[in-house]
């Protein structure tokens, strides 16, 4: 308002006007955010808005606009603040010496009659581009996106219902089906269609640009009026065919229409709306596999801080360029809510705190990344965070309201029965459809069906009040299968948190995935106070809550291992079976976590990077001492099997960060036989992670002439992980910035560690004040008793001792295991035992088939037990 008002938007960085080039209009960002302002409380402003955007506001301008951006920014926030207006329970539409009158619908149908024009067409699909003053444009095209077309139905028909002028509704809804109406034999819909002969133009079925919110309004159509027929057979088709024919694993891919094809495997940023909206539809079928959709999308932005327009999740790598001078637009993060709107959903829904911690860290992101003098601006690219200059009005619109309303637990919205529009604009909930469909008698199949006098009643009494807003307004009643009606019964959830958030979730690229919740649940987008989970279930998952005397554990099985968190201190530990039979241990304490290494034979191998002795103690850019943690990696000298043959490596020389001239990320050579670096012999090379390999970042630092390469995370939390190399199948390695072979797998003869990121800037911080460090790789034989590390032992005493206490300690029970580990995770004789300093766990597992040598699956038993009870004290000190 300061720098920009009354332009469209603003650009933060300069802090001066901007515009969206498809709705070049005055107060957009204004128009588009109002609502927020009320839902965030904000009452005064929210009035002197509305009073700017009655008085000054005026769509009779000779503009070219996008009826789709148009229809769900401005034509749904005037709406929506119509209706916060409206609701005299909340006072917002009246002050001393002012009071709401309407302006704003009287504002909302003068724009949409402006946009009918363009739904002028013989199949009644609209053109995409219509002038408000002067119809369609000459020479408009007349190929429409789906999503642009198929995403109009929901505000035109709430438009309807506040004017009783079902002319808009027919509009929207036509412009819909005419699209699902000509889906293939597949019941697949492209992108593209041509809006004179409804041929599609590209035919190409996916979840992410040009149609994702097409299917979001079959699904909200149905829930703003209760209509099951057509809207929720229409969705219900619709979804049967998208996990059908696009799923791919915890992804989704672009496919053809007609054939099912493969077309392109890539994740968009939009199709992080779709688990959200399948959780809101609640299908007790689909909500487990959306929440594994869910978890597999948060994996990207855990990685790359926000998520890119597009990434590669068969490579795991960028799209198009991240070159600093000349990035793409896939590598963009343009401050899109989609992620932020499943996670509000399933934590509505669920109301598991899980779904709370990235939605912290996406607060955290936008804070330290985005945040401007003027507001907050787009990420050019999200590997360098180079920001742009850019505040799209759907940032305040959508993406600050579902972080907002996701940590207001008492937030009065939460009690109304309403929906969001695309543009998370409000919508209260109707009941009487103002356009049915012509051989329909306006009910839904199950509200014609006959229901008991105290079940009207009751859905009666659910209404008193409503009509304080208006007329026009009915309460929503007789529809027991919506997911707003206020009938709804309490969701019962099993006890395996399937639904939960998982940091360390593992996606199933190209492996099936099914339900894995075996309850019925109803279709309430909203419950507030959801039940407490039972301590312990057989129930097919993946994580499991454990409630013992000493406090709830979280057990989550891996894809080759364990993970066991105690949830009051987060002590515990991660266990991954790794190549060559040595595994892989990030043990959780009070202070950071340790990372260890075990080979076959029981040997331990340690990393660390310590500061020189002048920082010891002292530093005041890393105080956590003189040893920094560090990973070791599964290449180079640090590979070699078994431990002992190493015999400790360390390596001591000057921290240097990368020269220019090899790229912000290490990926380019560091010297020419013309210009030689010198200064990097017998250096510690800093280097961030991305764009190429671990591997090639640290064969070119060998080239170069350095001792030894320390790879810095690119995630802010305090996480490695273990590189891997280039298997021997993949040829030597080829440089990204010419054709030449320039390296090969088996040069590399100096080590490579990995630090998390804090750790990687206070290096980086040293780095400039000439300091050197030393890099340890430390070689244990197998640990002794006391040291509190895994145990995989085959004492059948051990088993049999540790039984026989659980059976004298009440409420203590074995917990078989959600999913059983696989069987190359135990020993000979299926025992697992690692001893924390005040509890324990042991894990036996039992061979169910067999095939050859090898198991195909295991039964898996999981006891946890307190080291301070007789006798187990005994048994965790002698660590047998």
């Amino acid at each position: 308002m300061a720098y920009a008002f009354p332009s469209g938007e603003i650009r933060p960085l300069s802090c001066e006007p901007g515009s969206f080039g498809l709705a070049s209009l005055d107060m957009l960002t204004l128009v588009d955010a109002l609502d927020t302002l009320a839902i965030m409380g904000n009452v005064t402003e929210f009035q002197n808005a509305v009073r700017l955007v009655t008085q000054g506001l005026s769509f009779d301008v000779d503009q070219n606009v996008s009826v789709f951006e148009t229809c769900i920014r401005a034509l749904g926030g005037l709406l929506s603040a119509h209706v916060l207006a409206s609701d005299a329970r909340l006072s917002f539409g009246s002050a001393p010496g002012w009071q709401y009158r309407g302006e704003l619908l009287a504002l909302a149908e003068d724009l949409a009659r402006r946009l009918l024009p363009a739904f002028d067409t013989p199949t009644r699909i609209p053109y995409g581009t219509v002038n408000l003053r002067h119809g369609v444009p000459a020479g408009e095209t007349v190929i429409a996106s789906t999503a642009g077309a198929g995403t109009l139905s929901l505000e035109l028909a709430y438009l309807s219902v506040l004017t009783q002028n079902g002319t808009y509704a027919k509009a929207g809804d036509a412009a819909a089906l005419g699209l699902w109406n000509r889906r293939s034999k597949l019941d697949l819909v492209g992108k593209h269609i041509n809006t004179q002969n409804g041929q599609w133009t590209e035919p190409v079925a996916g979840m992410g640009s040009n149609a994702d919110s097409f299917y979001e309004y079959l699904a909200k159509r149905y829930l703003l009026s209760g209509l099951e027929d057509p809207w929720l057979d229409v969705f219900r088709e619709a979804e049967e065919a998208v996990e059908r024919s696009l799923r791919v694993g915890d992804w989704y891919a672009d496919v053809d229409v007609h054939s099912g094809d493969v077309r392109r495997m890539r994740f968009e940023s939009l199709h992080a709306f779709w688990p959200g909206l399948q959780a809101l539809m609640g299908d007790a079928r689909r909500l487990a596999s959306a929440a594994r959709s869910a978890n597999a999308f948060w994996l990207i932005a855990k990685d790359w801080n926000f998520l890119p327009e597009e990434f590669d999740y068969v490579s795991w790598q960028l799209v198009g360029s991240a070159h600093p001078m000349n990035p793409t637009q896939s590598v963009s993060h343009p401050l899109r809510p989609e992620l932020l709107e499943t996670t509000y959903y399933f934590y509505r829904i669920t109301g598991d705190p899980s779904w709370l911690t990235p939605a912290i860290r996406w607060v955290e992101s936008l804070d330290r990344y985005s945040r401007t003098p003027c507001g907050f601006t787009v990420i050019r690219n999200v590997l360098t965070r180079d920001r742009g200059d850019e505040m799209p009005s759907f940032f305040l619109s959508e993406t600050l309201k579902y972080l907002y309303l996701l940590f207001d637990e008492d937030h009065w919205l939460h009690d109304k029965s309403f929906l969001f529009t695309t543009e998370a604009h409000i919508l209260y909930s109707v009941s009487r459809d103002p356009n049915p469909p012509q051989n329909f008698d306006g009910r839904s199949r199950r509200a014609a069906l006959p229901r008991s006098t105290a079940a009207k009643k009751g859905a009666e009494a659910a209404c008193d009040g409503w009509n304080e807003l208006a007329p026009s307004l009915p309460c929503m009643v007789g529809y027991e299968d919506s997911a707003l009606h206020n009938q709804c019964a309490v969701v019962q959830y099993p006890a395996i948190l399937a639904l939960g958030f998982q940091w360390g979730f593992q996606d199933k690229l190209l492996a099936s995935t099914h339900s894995l919740v075996k309850a019925k649940t109803g279709q309430c987008p909203v419950q507030k106070k959801p039940p407490r989970m039972p301590a312990v279930s057989e129930d097919e998952g993946v994580l499991q809550v454990v409630d013992t005397p000493m406090g709830a554990f979280s057990v989550e099985v891996l894809s080759d291992g364990v993970s066991v968190v105690r949830q009051d201190d987060g002590s515990g530990f991660e266990y991954t079976q790794m190549v060559q039979d040595s595994v892989f241990l990030r043990a959780y304490g009070a202070h950071r976590a340790q990372v260890t290494l075990l080979d076959s034979e029981g040997s331990e191998l340690r990393c660390g990077v310590a500061l020189d002795t002048d920082e010891r103690g002292s530093s005041a850019v890393h105080p956590d001492d003189a040893l920094i943690n560090c990973t070791p990696a599964a290449f180079g000298p640090s590979s070699e099997q078994p431990y002992s043959s190493l015999d400790g490596i360390r390596v001591h020389g000057p921290i240097k960060t990368v020269p220019e001239r090899a790229g912000p990320l290490g990926c380019l050579p560091y010297n020419t036989e013309r210009t030689p670096l010198a200064d990097y012999q017998g250096a510690i090379i800093v280097v961030p992670r991305g764009e190429c390999t671990f591997e090639q970042k640290a064969l070119l630092a060998e080239q170069a002439g350095a001792a030894a390469v320390v790879v810095v995370n690119n995630v802010d939390e305090d996480v490695t992980l273990v590189m891997a190399g280039t298997s021997p199948e993949d040829g030597p390695l080829v440089h990204p910035s010419t054709s030449k072979t320039s390296l090969g797998p088996d040069r590399l003869s100096i080590p490579a560690v990995m630090v998390a990121k804090m750790d990687g800037d206070a290096l980086k911080e040293l780095s400039k004040r000439d300091r050197q460090a030393e890099i340890i790789l430390e070689v244990t034989p197998k640990a002794g008793a006391e040291a509190p590390l895994p145990r995989q032992g085959t004492s059948v005493d051990l088993v049999a001792e540790v039984t026989a206490y659980a059976a004298t300690v009440r409420d203590t029970k074995p917990l078989r295991m959600a999913r059983p580990l696989p069987r190359s995770f135990f020993a000979e004789q299926g025992v697992f035992f690692i001893a924390h300093e005040e509890w324990s766990v042991l894990i036996s597992g039992t061979a169910t088939q067999t095939q050859g040598e090898d198991a195909k699956s295991t039964t898996s038993q999981l006891l946890i037990i307190d080291n301070s009870v007789e006798p187990f004290r005994t048994i965790a000190r002698d660590g047998r």
